[in-house]
């Protein structure tokens, strides 16, 4: 498995003066990039006090999620301005090539097996080796109690 992650660029320069932006996108866990950069998730900017800070001028704002059309725009942002992005993302089609499902292979497996061959995978484990069953002995708990009816 391959793990992918996004991570803010440390070489990006906080401006001293800034416009905002507040996001108000669906679905939240949306990666924002601007001007080609990574800020972060759509989640960090969207609420009540938190915004997107960014340096005045034109700028290049996109939001895109695998298998979510890309919403980009170019805005002109003037300093000490605010300004408001709400959209929500639509789903692309489904993939031409479809994945292995895990779950078809074992049931593609399952359905050449006679049921002696099932009931001894079962005892066995799918991998050949036996399981351990572990069995723990506990004493019946007494529930007596003082006042009698």
């Amino acid at each position: 498995m391959i793990r992918v992650a996004l991570e803010k660029d440390l070489r990006v320069q906080f401006p001293t003066v800034t416009a905002e932006v507040k996001l108000s996108v669906e679905p939240g866990r949306a990666p924002v990039f601007v001007d080609g950069v990574f800020a972060g998730h759509v989640a960090e900017f969207d609420g009540v006090g938190r915004t997107l800070l960014v340096a005045p001028g034109q700028r290049k704002i996109t939001v895109s999620l695998t298998g979510y059309q890309t919403f980009e725009t170019d805005v002109t942002l003037l300093a000490n301005q605010k300004f408001k992005i709400k959209t929500e993302l639509t789903k692309v089609g489904v993939p031409t090539t479809p994945l292995p499902n895990p779950e078809s292979q074992v049931l593609d497996q399952l359905k050449s097996l006679t049921a002696s061959e099932i009931i001894e995978r079962r005892s066995t484990g799918w991998h050949g080796q036996r399981r351990m069953r572990s069995t723990t002995w506990q004493y019946p708990r007494k529930t007596t109690s003082r006042y009698r009816r």
